[in-house]
């Protein structure tokens, strides 16, 4: 490069695995907008803070400074909040109301608490600053709530602001865990701050289907997918990932029925430890997810729901194998859950699998003399279930017992397909309501359903095969059909 005569000076810096992921981190919620201050004034000098200081800005300057080139709220500079926007509740409606009340609105700055900006830089001219590179760290509620509400917000709404360059990882932490710890905010959510999650969540962005999108949204920050163009099925809270890992790679699903904080105590230093790999935590999830479908479904008749943690571990137990890869030994670990994962896709592999581990729980729940209210709480039952499936295997013989699991094969092969009967039916009107297995009601209209020219419109007490809607506040029902 230096003989292209291109170039003064070239320089080489090696750059690990953690330096690259800071990188790209930084690229993509990189931004630089200006906001003019109403007024300001500087904030005494702080160890590691370049600058800081406390303003007021109107409310329609700050909507600018939120809002991206096209008008749409900027969704990434809320990376560092513990909660994404949490809806219209009654604290967010009373913002609201302030803002559209002229009698009240000019007192908005002295009922809000203001949000918090923390800058790589800062330009001021006069009362325009240049903000590089900003996360607003507290204030995510108000945001949104001034965002929705920019058309009715009137000159006389001011907000106040405190804006923080540094670049000092602790500090910043610090800022936000203070922040949030004055509002009612639970002390296992600061957990999400760490850069394990953070990382976490771009892997699981990046584990995509066939259809190029992502198997798994992992929902740090809470409610960060509302409003999005993501399933909620698709979507793990941080108490199903840590239930799910717990029971699939810890093995101790007996201890999934405890709150998550209390899980996150208990198994500290064996979770989101840094150096893990990010697979195993992703792959549980999804055989968690996988299962959890299943059940809403009414796949899993018979079974109840707290023994879910269990046919996980035996899920992948049969499929990958009793024996796991040390939890610090990356590349191991990522390559047995990439076998793992390809087996959990494929209907041919996954289904046996779990009859396997459907059959295993009810031989383990029958064994037992007494207790079964407890059994999934007990770590001789998880010992005893792991010990039955292993003679079992999951290419035994299936008994009378799981026959129905085999009644309609094709019901299983695809696991956002579900099954209800037709409850009511109204053909003057083309809509009805269907009861699914999971005793969901969901509603459907005459157009979606497939099979029409061939069946006729539905009638009462018909079985019908179908997938949930979920971009409509209603449960509805798309292209429903006689035959799967």
């Amino acid at each position: 490069m230096f003989e292209t005569d291109l170039f003064s000076n070239v320089t080489f810096q090696m750059v690990d695995r953690e330096r690259i992921k800071v990188y790209y981190r930084e690229l993509k919620n990189k931004s630089v907008k200006t906001v003019e201050l109403d007024q300001y004034c500087d904030i005494p000098t702080v160890t590691k803070v370049r600058e800081s200081l406390l303003g007021v800005v109107s409310a329609k300057e700050f909507v600018k400074l939120i809002s991206d080139g096209d008008g749409n709220l900027s969704r990434g500079i809320f990376f560092e909040n513990v909660r994404d926007f949490q809806g219209m509740n009654q604290v967010n409606q009373e913002i609201y109301d302030t803002i559209r009340d002229e009698c009240r609105s000019d007192r908005f700055c002295l009922l809000n608490n203001g949000v918090t900006i923390v800058a790589r830089d800062l330009l001021k001219t006069g009362k325009v600053f240049r903000l590089t590179d900003f996360q607003i760290v507290n204030g995510c509620q108000t945001s949104n709530i001034l965002y929705s509400a920019r058309n009715l917000v009137s000159d006389a709404v001011h907000l106040p602001v405190r804006i923080i360059v540094t670049d000092d990882i602790d500090v910043i932490s610090e800022i936000v865990y203070a922040n949030n710890r004055q509002t009612t905010v639970l002390q296992e959510a600061f957990h999400s701050l760490t850069p394990f999650h953070k990382d976490l969540e771009e892997y699981y962005r990046a584990c995509r289907g066939e259809d190029k999108r992502p198997l798994l949204y992992y929902e740090r920050r809470s409610k960060q997918y509302s409003g999005q163009d993501v399933r909620p099925v698709d979507v793990i809270t941080p108490s199903a990932q840590i239930k799910s890992f717990i029971a699939v790679f810890l093995e101790e699903p007996h201890s999934c029925d405890e709150y998550y904080g209390q899980s996150l105590s208990k198994f500290q230093g064996a979770m989101f430890v840094d150096g893990h790999s990010f697979a195993p935590y992703h792959t549980s999830a999804l055989i968690w997810n996988l299962v959890e479908k299943k059940y809403r479904g009414g796949g899993l008749r018979g079974i109840q729901k707290r023994f879910r943690p269990h046919l996980a571990l035996l899920i992948r137990r049969a499929l990958g194998g009793e024996d796991l890869p040390n939890m610090l030994s990356a590349k191991k670990m990522e390559a047995y859950c990439a076998s793992l994962r390809r087996e959990l896709l494929h209907p041919e592999s996954f289904e046996p699998a779990l009859r396997s581990a459907i059959q295993s729980v009810k031989n383990a729940i029958d064994s037992e003399a007494s207790g079964f209210r407890s059994l999934h709480q007990k770590k001789a039952f998880t010992r005893a279930l792991c010990g039955s499936a292993q003679e079992r295997g999951p290419n035994s013989t299936k008994s009378e017992d799981d026959s129905h699991l085999n009644e309609e094969k094709e019901y299983f092969e695809d696991p956002y397909l579900l099954s209800g009967k037709v409850e009511r039916y109204n053909p003057k009107r083309g809509f009805g309501f269907i009861r699914s297995e999971g005793n969901n009601k969901l509603y459907f209209h005459i157009s979606s359903v497939n099979d029409k020219p061939r069946s006729g419109e539905p009638l009462p007490g018909q079985r019908v095969y179908f997938y949930e809607e979920f971009s409509t506040p209603l449960n509805v029902a798309r292209k429903v059909s006689r035959s799967p």
